[in-house]
C-alpha cells in the first residue's frame, strides 16, 4: 500500500494492486493491463457509476427482475452493482503513469536477504516518506523475529504471493531446496480482513476493526524427511 501510494498510483489502480498481492502473480497481471488501452465500460456501467450505491443496488435488482436473471456464482446484488460501478468510474481516470509502473516492477524484481531486500526496496522512490516508514517497519518485525527464530538462510521477495486470496497480509513460505521438486514445506500468513469479515457477519460484540489472525499450514511428512 505505501508503494502503490508512494509512486502516485490513482484510489482504483492503488486497490488492485493491493488486493493483487495476496496470490502469486497477481501484481504483475495488474501491471499488464494497467499498460493496456483504458476498456470503454458499458454505458450501463456508467449511468451506475454516477448513482449512490444505495439507486445502483436498486438498478441492478430491477434489471435482474426484469429479465428473470437470478445472481449467478454465490455473488449478490450488491457485489454486482459494486463492480459495475467500479468499472464505470474507471473511464473517467487517467491511465497510470508508465513511470510509476516502472517502479513498481523494479520493486517486484527485488529478490534478497531480508537485511539487502529492505534497503533496495526503500532506494525504489527516494525520499518517499510513506515508502520509508513501512520499510522500517518490516525491519524492525523482521529483526525482531530473527533474533527470536535466527533464520540466515530467509529471503524476502515483494512479488511473493500465495494461491489462496484471502490473505490481505504478510505471507511467508518455508523450502528445504535439497528435496528438489517437494522442497515447499509450508507457508501462511496474515489474513484480518476475512476474520473480521466473519466477525460482523456473526455479530461479534467486539468492533470488527479489533479482530486480526494469522494461520499457517505445514507438511509433516515432508518436514520429517528434511530433517532426516
Amino acid at each position: 500500500a505505501a508503494l502503490a501510494r508512494s509512486v502516485g498510483l490513482s484510489a482504483h489502480w492503488s486497490e488492485r494492486l493491493v488486493r493483487a498481492f495476496s496470490r502469486a502473480g497477481g501484481p504483475q497481471a495488474v501491471l499488464e493491463d494497467a499498460a493496456l488501452p483504458p476498456r470503454k465500460p458499458s454505458p450501463w456501467a456508467q449511468d451506475l457509476a454516477g448513482m449512490t450505491a444505495e439507486w445502483a443496488i436498486a438498478a441492478v435488482a430491477d434489471a435482474l427482475s426484469a429479465a428473470n436473471t437470478p445472481p449467478i456464482g454465490g455473488r449478490s446484488v450488491e457485489d454486482i452493482a459494486a463492480r459495475l460501478r467500479e468499472k464505470g468510474a474507471r473511464a473517467s481516470e487517467p491511465a497510470p503513469d508508465p513511470a510509476a509502473l516502472d517502479l513498481i516492477r523494479a520493486a517486484l524484481a527485488i529478490d534478497d536477504a531480508p537485511d539487502a531486500a529492505f534497503a533496495q526496496l526503500a532506494r525504489v522512490v527516494p525520499g518517499a516518506a510513506a515508502l520509508a516508514e513501512a520499510v522500517e517497519r518490516l525491519h524492525a518485525r523482521w529483526s525482531a523475529f530473527n533474533k527470536l527464530a535466527r533464520a540466515p538462510q530467509s529471503r524476502f521477495a515483494l512479488s511473493l504471493g500465495r494461491g489462496i486470496s484471502y490473505y490481505d497480509g504478510f505471507v511467508f513460505e518455508l523450502d528445504a531446496p535439497a528435496l528438489g521438486a517437494r522442497a515447499n514445506l509450508g507457508g501462511g500468513g496474515r489474513y484480518d480482513g476475512l476474520i473480521r469479515a466473519l466477525a460482523a457477519a456473526e455479530g461479534k460484540q467486539k468492533p470488527a476493526r479489533d479482530w486480526a489472525a494469522a494461520g499457517f499450514a505445514l507438511r509433516p511428512n515432508r518436514l520429517a524427511d528434511a530433517a532426516a
